[in-house]
């Protein structure tokens, strides 16, 4: 049975900002590594960030700490 955890709020868009800041070197490049064009792996990239963001929710349960550290 899953728990309602909400709708995403203002500080699980900053915490998506923070990781994206932090990761998003290695997100691009795995990208690149499994699609030719770039402008796909900026995509890939994007749809990663968009799930992490929809899904902030029930990641929160982990907290913020297990998410950044």
């Amino acid at each position: 049975m899953s728990r309602n955890t909400g709708p995403p709020r203002q500080e699980d868009m900053l915490l998506v900002q923070e990781l994206y800041e932090r990761h998003k070197g290695i997100m691009y490049k795995i990208a690149r590594e499994n699609v030719r064009e770039p402008a796909d792996a900026d995509d890939a990239v994007s749809n990663a960030l968009l799930r992490l963001f929809r899904n902030a929710p029930k990641l929160r349960q982990l907290g913020d700490r297990a998410l950044v550290s």
